[in-house]
């Protein structure tokens, strides 16, 4: 009886990938892995793409992620990694927008779909929806304001801060600061901190390198440091971080 339960569960796993009326053998499942690689670049790139006018590479992208990426790779685990990493985001841009949709609106559950069309139809409705405030939100900042978030998202994981920005944007480091300061609600260091410890999270739940080069990669080259800031910003210490997710 046990046997019989896992194949169908097998069976409407595989229905969620490929709806098509097939009899299949156990056998015959595929046991697909998918380019996490390509995966993490295309939820970056939604990411950035929430605040570009052009909502048609938003649109691109999350089919791209859904179609070419996740369905065909068969494995439903990655699906919920894909799910688990977009309900990250758009958290993170609750906190940063201040959208006006609830948590649990913003969520998604991919027990709720029944394919990968369905799933995709449902994260680009809510996307657009959030794409809209993020736009609206965005042109209200100063471009001196847009431009340093741009540079910083590309840069961050690099040794960089106020007086690195400053110079990149040929401007003076406290107008730069108080510029952003103002648009932002928060100060450019700390939305650089933000935006390194959100990236170190996702390291230590989808990696296994070690705390010291977590913290090299996101741009803090002390580990005591790293940990310091880690746990000031989420109340934990990185390996306690890892290890409560991977209980």
């Amino acid at each position: 009886m046990r046997n019989y339960w896992e194949f169908l569960l097998k069976l409407s796993r595989l229905a969620y990938f490929d709806m098509r009326p097939v009899v299949i053998r156990s056998q015959d499942i595929p046991q697909g892995k998918g380019d996490w690689n390509r995966i993490r670049e295309l939820l970056e790139q939604i990411e950035l793409l929430l605040f570009d006018k052009n909502v048609r590479k938003l649109e691109l992208t999350v089919h791209e992620l859904f179609i070419k990426e996740v369905k065909p790779s068969f494995n439903f685990d990655l699906g919920y990694a894909v799910i688990n990493d977009l309900n990250r985001l758009t958290m993170k841009l609750k906190d940063q927008l201040n959208l006006t949709q609830s948590s649990a609106s913003l969520l998604f559950h991919l027990d709720r779909y029944f394919s990968v069309e369905e799933t995709e139809k449902a994260v680009l409705e809510r996307l657009r929806q959030i794409h809209q405030e993020a736009v609206a939100d965005y042109q209200r900042m100063s471009p001196v304001t847009q431009q340093a978030i741009a540079w910083i998202k590309q840069n961050y994981t690099e040794e960089i801060g106020l007086q690195e920005t400053a110079d990149y944007l040929g401007m003076a480091p406290a107008y730069v600061s108080r510029t952003f300061s103002r648009d932002l609600k928060i100060s450019l260091s700390a939305y650089i901190t933000r935006l390194r410890i959100e990236r170190a999270k996702l390291l230590l739940m989808e990696t296994n390198m070690r705390i010291a080069e977590i913290a090299v990669s996101v741009g803090i080259v002390n580990r005591d440091y790293f940990s310091v800031l880690f746990k000031k910003n989420t109340g934990m210490r990185p390996q306690a971080y890892r290890d409560c997710y991977r209980q």
